[in-house]
């Protein structure tokens, strides 16, 4: 069953530009500055996302005892993600079109959010591939 949950064309744009500066504002969780990891060919193909990608971090923290020993303590563990929508077309502004793509990473035991958002942008830049594979082929039926 598919729901729809009633708000106003500047609700959604709000929440749409929060998810922009997460991944691009300066003081986004997800900014490309703040990623340590990201290097080499990942960062220019995150960097080339721009007008493409927006996203949110998470990290979830939860408590766990490792080891079945009444002396053993509990660790502090965390699982994070990020989820992305991706846009197709980067002349165009994303607030101008809609996303045509959803990514959702999970990375268990992970630190920080943010190490998803790499992820993230190789499954669209991935996705983008695939695509153009496959567009002539279906524009010729």
């Amino acid at each position: 069953e598919v729901r729809q949950l009633p708000w106003s064309a500047s609700i959604e744009k709000g929440l749409l530009e929060s998810l922009r500066l997460a991944v691009w504002g300066e003081h986004g969780g997800a900014h490309p500055s703040k990623i340590r990891s990201l290097k080499g060919d990942v960062r220019e193909r995150f960097l080339s996302l721009k007008n493409q990608m927006i996203g949110k971090t998470s990290t979830a923290e939860w408590m766990y005892v490792p080891y079945p020993y009444p002396s053993c303590l509990a660790e502090l563990y965390k699982h994070v993600w990020f989820g992305a929508l991706a846009y197709p077309d980067s002349r165009i502004s994303w607030a101008d079109q809609e996303a045509d793509l959803v990514v959702v990473v999970l990375l268990r035991f992970g630190n920080a959010g943010k190490e998803a958002a790499p992820l993230a942008s190789e499954m669209i830049h991935a996705w983008r591939k695939i695509q153009q594979r496959h567009t002539p082929s279906l524009q010729a039926r």
